[in-house]
Formats: C-alpha cells, structure tokens, sequence
C-alpha cells in the first residue's frame, strides 16, 4: 500500500492497494464489485459497497490494484491482511523508511 502526493494540491494523496488476487477472491469479491476502503487508526477496511463506493482500477489474473484519493497519506510495506465475511482487513505490518 503507497501513497503518493498529487502533484496539484498538497493536501491531497493517491493511494494505491495491490492484494493478491487469491486473496481477493476468497474474500468473495468479483471484478465489477463496488467497494467501501474506511481508514479507522492503523486498519484499513475493505468491504462490499451497497451505495456508491469505488471500483478496482485493475484485475489481473495475479493481483488486483485499488485505488482511492480519500484515504490520506498511507504507507504499509508487508501490510498484515486478514479476510472476514466479505470484507479485508489491511495492518500495518512495517512502515515504510522516510525519503
């Protein structure tokens, strides 16, 4: 999980989240999934969307990429993943070093 700043606005970041698409789909999720990302502390939620929610920007056969602009500036290297009743559930599992 990176995030990167947006180039226009300083207040703003793009983060991005590569999961395993193994993972994905034993989450229960299918490619035209709309899906709710909530921050809460260090965890990040990702879970089905019965309203509005975002897409993933890329399913592969390997791996599938999400990406959201609302989520601040976040940075998990090795995040620590966990699969509940639909839903993921992302830890920080080390930070990354500071540029």
């Amino acid at each position: 999980m990176k995030s990167i700043p947006d180039a226009k606005r300083s207040d703003r970041f793009y983060t991005s989240i590569r999961l395993p698409r193994e993972l994905w789909d034993q989450a229960g999720f299918g490619p035209d999934d709309k899906l709710l990302l909530a921050l809460s502390g260090k965890a990040l939620t990702v879970e089905r969307a019965t309203e509005g929610g975002v897409k993933p920007k890329a399913v592969g056969d390997t791996s599938v990429v999400l990406q959201s602009w609302k989520l601040g500036n976040l940075n998990f290297d090795q995040p620590k993943v966990a699969g509940i009743n639909g839903s993921l559930r992302l830890t920080a599992g080390r930070r990354s070093p500071k540029a």
